[in-house]
Order: C-alpha cells, then structure tokens, then sequence
C-alpha cells in the first residue's frame, strides 16, 4: 500500500516513536529529513545524466555513477539515524570521500575561483546538487542544535564533504571532456 492515511493531520511518527507519539510534520527533523531526500532524488538525476562517465584518476578509471550510488546510500544511512534508527555514517566512509576529493584535485588544474555553472550538463548537475547539499547540511544542523544527540559528527562531517565531492566531481568532469570553464567576472553586465 502506497499510503496509510497516518500523517493526514500533519503529524508523523520517527523510527524511535512509540506507536502513540506523534510529531508535527514542521519539526526540524521532518525539514532536515526531507531536504536530505530532495537530495536524494537530484542525486539520481546526476547518476543517470553519468551512467557512461568516468573520471580518471592516476591509472585507474572510476565509474562517476558508482561515485553518486555511494553517495546516495549513505544519504539513507543518515536519514535513519535522523529518525532515531541506530545507524551512523561510518568514518572510513568519511575517509573514502576525502581520499576521492583529494585524488580528483590531483587530476585538474588548481581551482583558483568560483567556475560559472553550465558548459556541460554533467557538470551544472553536480553544481545544483552541491547547492542542494549545502541546503541538505544546513536543515540537519538546525536540526541538530536542537537535538544535539540526534546528528553524530561523522554525519556532520559527511554532508560538509559531501557539497566538496559533488564539486571536485562537476570540475574534474568538465576539464577531463575538455571543456573550458569560466569564472565570474563580478561586473554587472549588460545583456548583448
């Protein structure tokens, strides 16, 4: 059955809720639980606008998809722990994205300045679910501050670096294509 009829009055029930508890669907943690599925969802968007797309890094070859897969069901280990589930990102899945941040960079020139959304498709779905992301970070550390024991460190730390893979991804993509990028000028430009 796709639906109960259970939060017909704006209230729902978390992983750790007794059977009579209910919530507002406007507490923090509805937000930050709903901000970390739209991300989810766009997500999904950049793993089927890249089913085909590799980064290289070093000798090796890695599937951009695989990258985003990874990225997703980790997303639903911290939607878990933020209903009251015991579930926790892991550190060495902290370290994997770190280690992947890093060995992208390798792969590019130095990122000296912001890059303008949009030379390629790849690359402007990376930087909208960046955008996304910081959004996503932003809704769980409201949530947290409210409820400190809700949100480990690890999972703060994840979505911190979660906005820097989809970049490193979004940049290493588009130089990899040969696609020039272009800062912003920070002028006010008149259209032509």
């Amino acid at each position: 059955m796709l639906y109960t009829k259970k939060g017909d009055k704006g209230t729902s029930g978390l992983f750790c809720s007794s059977p009579s508890e209910h919530i507002s669907k406007t507490d923090t943690v509805f937000e930050a639980l709903g901000e970390i599925d739209q991300l989810n969802s766009l997500l999904g968007l950049c793993r089927a606008y890249n089913k085909s797309t590799y980064i290289k890094i070093g000798k090796k070859k890695i599937s951009v998809a695989e990258i985003v897969r990874a990225a997703q069901d980790t997303l639903f280990v911290i939607q878990a722990e933020l209903a009251g589930a015991p579930k926790r990102v892991k550190k060495s899945v902290l370290d994997e994205a770190e280690k992947l941040i890093d060995d992208m960079e390798k792969e590019m020139p130095p990122i000296k300045s912001f890059k303008l959304s949009g030379e390629s498709k790849e690359s402007a779905w990376f930087d909208y679910a960046r955008a996304v992301t910081r959004h996503a970070e932003r809704k769980v550390l409201i949530h947290a501050k409210a409820h400190p024991k809700a949100v480990s460190d690890t999972t703060r730390q994840y979505l911190n670096r979660l906005s820097s893979l989809l970049y490193a991804c979004a940049r290493v993509i588009t130089f990899q294509k040969g696609v020039k990028e272009y800062p912003p000028t920070y002028k006010t430009s008149e259209y032509r």
